[in-house]
């Protein structure tokens, strides 16, 4: 029988995002800070001031559940056909992106590799939560071992730095970035609104009861058929093996127009993401990171910054519009959540959906990316 503390550990975790979910969906207050940053900070607290007694090994289950979980349900709905068929400089800007992260990531870990410890797998963590989210960064870094607590510190510093990018972006990026960009071509589709945004806002979950089970069958098939690829290969199941497994079923499971249509995967899998925040956030001991928080801090922003510029470079010198610029780093930076507000700031309703579908597209290959970045530099 489960002990006490363990229960109360297994009702927060899962049901505190729920919380935060209905609170977002009628505050603008909560909605604006994230439910995120809100489930995340909630675990810090948890930890750091002895609200809850924390037991490491069922945060630990937790937080690996609800990841291994998370990542095929916010694969489910992307339209890797419809996206490939957007605008060119939509898929350019996209790709600057990528490769921008991938160099920055790589000169960091050239020039911090003496100063922090397993420098090449935070190199891999920070292309994985740089394209695609911090479910990417949760999976390179379970997938490569990474101790819990420096991936919380990694978390926290990106919070923290992203956090104020993010404020420059939804107050001046615009009328900065756009000294040196053209602007938007008015002329672009108008049509593409923000529908899959607005569908996002008013999910049901009573409504679409049915299919969002039908999402979570095929997530724990989807993972039971990864575990059981691993042991396969090694009775020990290997999480690369797991992370590479459900990645690949889950943009295969894309492909099936019955699955991608299905109301309810992305929802349920940004659900689980919650529910990995708290868990991963209650696993914080600052008392034992205070020692070496600055460089941690000064590795994330010297990526978040480098990335950044190089990608507003490259924009530059191959004439890519200032709100696909604005969206598609968006996109890599913050995921699919955060284009909504973003596109309203930049009064754009046309790229919502190639900000949303290029978010899900980042969820897809920040894995890949990430764990290859790593081994090469390892």
């Amino acid at each position: 029988m489960e002990s006490l503390p363990s229960v109360l550990l297994y009702i927060t975790y899962t049901l505190f995002p729920v919380l935060v979910l209905y609170l977002a969906s009628r505050s603008k207050i909560i909605s604006s800070i994230g439910p995120v940053v809100i489930c995340y900070a909630t675990g810090v607290l948890l930890a750091n001031l002895g609200l809850l007694k924390i037991e490491n090994d069922t945060a630990e289950i937790v937080s690996g559940v609800a990841i291994f979980l998370a990542i095929p349900l916010l694969l489910f709905s992307t339209d890797f056909i419809k996206w490939i068929r957007q605008s060119k400089k939509s898929l350019l800007s996209f790709l600057f992106c990528l490769l921008s992260v991938m160099c920055i990531s790589t000169c960091a870990f050239f020039f911090f590799q003496n100063r922090l410890d397993d420098t090449a797998i935070l190199s891999g963590m920070m292309v994985g939560i740089y394209t695609g989210g911090a479910s990417n960064m949760a999976a390179i870094g379970a997938a490569l071992d990474i101790r819990d607590e420096v991936f919380v510190l990694m978390t926290s510093c990106d919070v923290l730095l992203g956090g104020l990018y993010f404020l420059f972006i939804i107050t001046f990026a615009k009328k900065v970035f756009k000294l040196a960009l053209p602007s938007y071509p008015r002329t672009a589709a108008q049509h593409d609104t923000n529908d899959q945004s607005e569908e996002l806002s008013k999910f049901s979950w009573k409504k679409n009861a049915n299919q969002v089970l039908i999402c979570l069958i095929v997530a724990v098939l989807i993972l039971g058929i990864a575990f059981g690829i691993a042991y396969s290969i090694d009775h020990t199941f290997p999480p690369i093996i797991i992370i590479l497994g459900i990645t690949t079923l889950g943009i295969g499971a894309s492909f099936i127009k019955q699955i991608r249509n299905l109301k309810g995967s992305f929802e349920l899998g940004d659900y689980f993401m919650l529910v990995f925040c708290v868990a991963l956030g209650s696993l914080a001991n600052f008392e034992v990171l205070l020692e070496t928080g600055t460089e941690y801090l000064k590795f994330v922003g010297f990526i978040l910054l480098g990335s950044v510029s190089l990608h507003f470079f490259l924009a530059y010198l191959f004439k890519i519009d200032v709100d696909t610029f604005i969206i598609t780093s968006t996109a890599a930076l913050y995921g699919a959540p955060f284009i909504g507000p973003v596109a309203k700031v930049l009064n754009n309703r046309a790229v919502i959906v190639v900000g949303i579908t290029t978010s899900l597209i980042g969820y897809a290959l920040g894995n890949y990316l990430g764990l290859l970045l790593a081994f090469l530099l390892g």
